[in-house]
Order: structure tokens, then C-alpha cells, then sequence
């Protein structure tokens, strides 16, 4: 047995032909011949770059195939998908189902997928592609591509320029956007807690970064000295559910005017008498400043020394003239007064704050409040007729005159007086009283109008005159 092999160069030209195996023995000789028959090779090669393509929810993604003949002869090919395993999650499609190549030709032909419902293997699902020769149907080539969801990510990269400023001033700087998933994506890149000019949407590929973005930030008026932050979040238009952020620090500047206590009374018109010694007045002090304080207050002015004064925390009973406030913090206080003496004086008073702000001292005054103390009612020394004065002696003597000439007058008129009708007197109707007017009753004793508490008037006083209601401060008007 003889193997015979033949092999055709790939520049053969398809044809018939015949030859001949002779077999020469010595004595004997035979020839043997066969039929050659060059026929057009048949072959395709399908391949591309990649096996593998991310499928966006967003866009259709393109992979390029490359079909090659390989064969002789042209040949036209069939290109079909297998997606079964990929049809649930995606969609895919083909640029072209067929198309025709001259031997040794090579065409691109596009491979699209997009995601349509979430929820795919993130180590993808497979889809078949298959070219196959109309002129048989044996010659064909595959490729299997790997379809897999998108992953979106981001990175944050905040760049600050100047990161200090007082309230109502502006920080600025700029920020980087790197596009971390395995797609291209839109992302929005925004700023919470205040507005910093950002809410920029970037398309980027895989592993992109974006051009330099510049924010600018407008603090607060009423930010707090130290140390605040704002949050920069960069969402995924592929992946709505991705959010990254990142926290950048910035410094609010400590800032104050010349008074950083502003003082608040619920009055400042004050009476004392014998009947209303000592009054209690509510006094809030509050922090104009954006950083934390302490200090204390003291009482000052005219006749301040004739004037206890004691300060007291809302709500509490022992004395305490302290205050610590945050920055627009608040302290209530009540002030109790108590003139020392009686005598008749007028006070002009005010409260003193005195603050240790950031290593300074301020101090701080309030309103003025007045003080109008009324002195005892003495007996009278002598007789008052308003034009003329006596003194004591003169008025006895006057008194003792006036004594024994009413007598010599009721002996005359008992004497000489005829009897007269009696006339009925008609009583007199009162006036009516004003919003704030009271009269004395049998008890010598009046209602106040406001709160209706019962009260004594001061002694030695006769309508019309005036005093304060002890209870709630209303002035009240005691006509007859």
C-alpha cells in the first residue's frame, strides 16, 4: 500500500484534470490513471476585539464584528443570534441579517444590546452568534458574547480655594467627577445643605474624568463661627439607586458689632409707694453675635445706691446676674426692686452687661428704666386754703372763732327761723366711670379695674388721685 497525498496552493484556480501512476517492475509495467478535480475552498471566520459587552438601560451599546471569507469563490453568508438566555434582561440586534464577500473580504457588522429589565447576572448571560454559507451550509463559524448589566459608580474628587469666610460671604473652589462604573453614563453632580451653583449633568465613559467644575458656596447670614461642612452628591442617570458623597470642611469666621447683647424689658415705668414697695420686671438678654459668649449684668444709674436690685434666672429662686449663650441664644431674667428708703426719689436706672467674646471684653448697656418712688403722707402742719398758709396756733385760734360763731348762729336761727318745708333732696347722678377709673366703698376700699383685686388706697389720700395696682401693674384713678 502507497499513500499518495496531494495538496493545492491556495492560488489554484478550480479545475478538472488528469494524471497518471505508472508502476515499471522489470518484467512488467503498469500505468493507472485518475481524475483530478480542483474544486473553490469554502471557509468564514467571525471574530471581534471583545467577547464581551455592558448592556446601559440608557443607550444602545455597540460591538463590532469582524465576518472574514476565507474561501475561493464569493460567498454569501447568513449571520444569526441564539439569545435565549439573554432575551429576558436585554434586547440585541444586528446591523445586518446576510451579507456577500469576495474570497479573502472582510466586513464589519454591528452587535447592539440594551438592558431592559434590571435585576441580570452581573457576571453576565451568554449570546451566540452564528455565520453560516449560503453555499453550504456545513461552513460556518460562532462566537459567543458575554451581555452583562452595567455597574455605575462614581468618585468625588473637591478641590477648595479658599475655605473661609464670614457670614454672608462666599467659599469657593472646584470639583472632579470620575465616572467608576463600566459604562458610559449622565451624572449629576449637585450640593446639599446650601446651594453652591453646581447641578451640572456629565456624560462620561468608563474610567472618565470630567474637566474641572467650579462651585461657589454663599454662607448663611446667620451661620455659627467654627467649623461646618457641605455635602456634594454625584447621582447616576444608568443607576438612579447610586449616589456618592463626599463632605468638604469648611470655617465660619467669628463676626460681631460693637453690642452683642440686645436687652428686652416688659417694662420700664415704675412706681413704688406704701402700698406697691417692691416690683419685679422680666428682662431678656439675647446673643447678637455667631459664636458663643458668657458674662454678667449689674444695675447702674441714677440712684442706683437707694435701689436694691436683684437679678434672678427665669424659673429659679436663688439670685444669680450670669448668662453663658450660643451664638442667637437667649437668657431670661426677673429683676426684683426694692427701694431702701421712702423718702421721695426718682431713679433712672439701666443693666450693664459685661461679655468675654473670643478673648474680648464688651459691655453692653440697655434702655433706660425709671424709677418714681413716692415718700410718706404726713399730717398736715396747719391749715393749706391754697392762697394762704397758717400755722398751728393760728389755726387753733381760728377754729375756736369759728366754733363760737357757728353756735351764736343756730341760737339766732332757733330763735327767729320760721318753720320751713322740707325739701326732698334729689340725689345726685354719678358720672360714669373711664376704662381705668375706680371709687372708694363703704370700706374704703377699691376694685382694680384689670384684674379685679381689692385693694387698699394709701392712706391720707382723697379723690381724685392716682396710684399702681400692686397685683398687675395697671394705673388706676380714684375720682369721687
Amino acid at each position: 500500500n502507497v499513500s499518495l497525498i496531494l495538496e493545492a496552493a491556495n492560488s489554484m484556480s478550480p479545475s478538472d484534470t488528469e494524471f497518471t501512476i505508472s508502476f515499471d517492475g522489470g518484467w512488467a509495467d503498469v500505468d493507472l490513471t485518475l481524475d483530478l478535480q480542483i474544486i473553490d475552498l469554502l471557509r468564514v471566520s467571525l471574530d471581534s476585539s471583545t467577547t464581551r459587552i455592558v448592556a446601559s438601560p440608557m443607550t444602545d451599546e455597540v460591538l463590532e464584528l469582524s465576518i472574514t471569507n476565507l474561501g475561493t469563490a464569493s460567498d454569501t453568508y447568513v449571520i444569526t443570534l441564539n439569545d435565549t438566555e439573554t432575551s429576558e434582561f436585554f434586547t440585541t440586534s444586528l446591523s445586518t441579517l446576510s451579507l456577500t464577500l469576495d474570497s479573502g473580504a472582510s466586513q464589519m457588522v454591528n452587535l447592539s444590546a440594551r438592558e431592559v429589565l434590571a435585576g441580570a447576572p452581573i457576571s453576565g448571560t451568554d449570546l451566540v452568534v452564528t455565520v453560516t454559507s449560503t453555499l453550504d451550509s456545513s461552513i460556518s463559524d460562532e462566537l459567543t458574547i458575554s451581555v452583562v448589566p452595567q455597574v455605575a459608580g462614581g468618585l468625588i474628587t473637591v478641590m477648595s480655594d479658599d475655605d473661609k469666610a464670614a457670614p454672608g460671604d462666599i467659599i469657593y473652589g472646584s470639583v472632579v467627577i470620575t465616572n467608576l462604573g463600566t459604562g458610559t453614563d449622565s451624572m449629576l453632580i449637585t450640593t446639599l445643605e446650601m446651594d453652591c451653583g453646581l447641578g451640572q449633568v456629565v456624560e462620561l465613559g468608563p474610567s472618565m474624568s470630567s474637566t474641572p467644575i467650579t462651585w461657589v458656596c454663599t454662607l448663611p447670614e446667620d451661620a455659627t463661627a467654627g467649623i461646618d461642612s457641605v455635602t456634594f452628591r454625584l447621582t447616576s442617570s444608568a443607576r438612579p439607586a447610586m449616589v456618592e458623597e463626599t463632605i468638604e470642611a469648611y470655617t465660619v469666621i467669628p463676626v460681631w458689632d460693637n453690642d452683642v447683647i440686645s436687652f428686652e424689658f416688659d417694662s420700664t415705668e415704675l412706681v413704688f409707694d406704701e402700698s406697691n414697695e417692691q416690683q419685679t420686671i422680666a428682662l431678656t438678654v439675647c446673643n447678637m453675635a455667631n459664636t458663643y459668649l458668657d458674662g454678667t449684668l449689674e444695675l447702674l444709674g441714677k440712684n442706683e445706691a437707694v435701689m436694691s436690685g436683684q437679678f434672678f434666672h427665669a424659673g429659679e429662686t436663688g439670685v444669680n446676674n450670669t448668662y453663658e449663650l450660643a451664638a442667637g441664644g437667649c437668657q431670661d431674667f426677673r429683676i426684683l426692686l426694692t427701694p431702701t428708703q421712702m423718702d421721695g426719689f426718682e431713679a433712672d436706672l439701666v443693666v450693664r452687661s459685661v461679655s468675654q467674646i473670643q478673648g474680648a471684653t464688651i459691655i453692653d448697656e440697655s434702655p433706660r428704666i425709671h424709677a418714681d418712688v413716692a415718700g410718706p403722707h404726713l399730717p398736715p402742719d396747719g391749715l393749706n386754703f391754697g392762697f394762704m398758709e397758717l400755722s398751728n396756733q393760728d389755726s387753733i385760734t381760728l377754729l375756736a372763732a369759728g366754733y363760737v360763731l357757728s353756735l351764736v348762729l343756730i341760737m339766732y336761727i332757733r330763735l327767729f327761723r320760721k318753720p320751713a318745708v322740707e325739701e326732698e333732696e334729689e340725689e345726685e347722678e354719678l358720672e360714669p366711670l373711664a376704662a381705668n377709673e375706680v371709687r372708694i366703698d363703704e370700706y374704703d376700699k377699691v376694685t382694680c379695674p384689670e384684674c379685679e383685686a381689692r385693694l387698699g388706697v394709701p392712706a391720707g389720700s382723697e379723690p381724685p388721685f392716682r396710684f399702681t395696682c400692686p397685683t398687675c401693674q395697671a394705673r388706676i384713678r380714684v375720682v369721687e
